[in-house]
């Protein structure tokens, strides 16, 4: 069987209710090819007691397993909400039908004995090989970049648990476009802010 071309990639995400519990992909997030980096990590640990030999390392043991995975590209914009969303926390929608109303706020609760800890999904990578879920996804970074002529775009970074293969999903993506710069406004609190 040949091995698929990389553009045939693609990202899928889903919440979870249960950190670490993978979820299948409710939704896919059209990503720019060379951004999107799932890596499995292992981290190092090395057995450096003394022995009486010209040897700094005796023996190395693989500790704790995670994941990163970072991607990013065009703004599309029903599916940048999950970084953000991931990265501040607190999402309320309104509307009883579309377009919705979302409200992305920082989750910061100052009552005790209640989670603060920030939205964790499952993200779904399916490549040449193998489909493989990493669970536990929690955002650790956003960033958006734009120039005059082109279009809003976005990198951004998790960090998770390890993953595990799954089966194929069936993906299914929006019919909404990316976003040109020069058609985007931003709001903050409220009130349009005038980039020039």
């Amino acid at each position: 069987m040949a091995v698929q071309a990389s553009v045939r990639s693609y990202l899928g995400i889903a919440k979870e209710a249960t950190k670490g519990t993978p979820v299948a992909a409710t939704d896919f997030i059209p990503v720019a090819k060379d951004s999107f980096k799932p890596v499995d990590v292992i981290d190092p640990l090395y057995d450096q007691g003394l022995r009486g030999s010209n040897v700094l390392n005796y023996n190395y043991i693989p500790g704790r397993k995670r994941s990163t995975v970072d991607f990013g590209g065009a703004v599309f914009a029903d599916t940048v909400g999950y970084a953000i969303a991931g990265l501040l926390g607190s999402v309320a929608t309104s509307g009883a039908s579309a377009p919705y109303t979302h409200t992305i706020s920082l989750f910061n609760s100052t009552t005790s004995n209640v989670d603060v800890q920030p939205i964790s999904y499952t993200l779904t990578d399916f490549y040449a090989a193998n489909v493989r879920e990493y669970p536990g996804c929690q955002f650790s970074d956003f960033s958006l970049r734009f120039n005059a002529d082109g279009m809003l775009e976005y990198d951004t970074k998790t960090t998770g648990f390890s993953s595990v293969t799954t089966s194929d999903p069936t993906p299914s993506f929006s019919t909404v476009l990316p976003t040109p710069v020069w058609q985007g406004v931003v709001y903050i609190g409220g009130s349009q802010i005038n980039i020039s």
